[in-house]
């Protein structure tokens, strides 16, 4: 008997795809963490505190560190920072705006821009890569 131009007894994971309708594209329930990566224009020479906001969030950190607290700022260094974890929901995403406020002084206003998506905009927490510059 042939199903779907296989025979049902030797059925392959092709077929098995396309039979309970799943894509190629999964939705990992570990490993998958949206990031926005901001550079420094010009690169910061001693520790400094960061404080950054982006939709609606506000995270704090002293640099140079590697946080483990998400979502917040994941790391930072001299030449920039990674913030992470931070849900920017299903829209298209082209741009996100983030406002950076080094050592206590005045906010910059910075946008990051989409570099890629590492999983699928169907998925519950869609893993977005964003990348910027801090014009400080």
């Amino acid at each position: 008997m042939r199903w779907l131009g296989l025979r049902v007894g030797s059925l392959s994971i092709v077929g098995l795809l396309i039979f309970c309708g799943c894509s190629s594209t999964a939705c990992p329930t570990v490993g998958c963490e949206p990031e926005i990566d901001l550079s420094f224009e010009t690169p910061m020479t001693a520790s400094y505190a960061v404080t950054v906001s982006v939709q609606n969030s506000m995270f704090t950190a002293n640099c140079p560190t590697q946080v483990a607290q998400l979502p917040g700022i994941k790391s930072c260094d001299g030449a920039g920072l990674v913030i992470s974890g931070v849900d920017l929901g299903h829209g298209e995403n082209n741009t996100v705006a983030v406002m950076v406020a080094l050592n206590g002084g005045q906010a910059i206003s910075t946008t990051a821009t989409l570099q890629s998506i590492t999983n699928s905009r169907e998925c519950a927490l869609v893993c977005y890569i964003d990348e910027g510059t801090v014009a400080n």
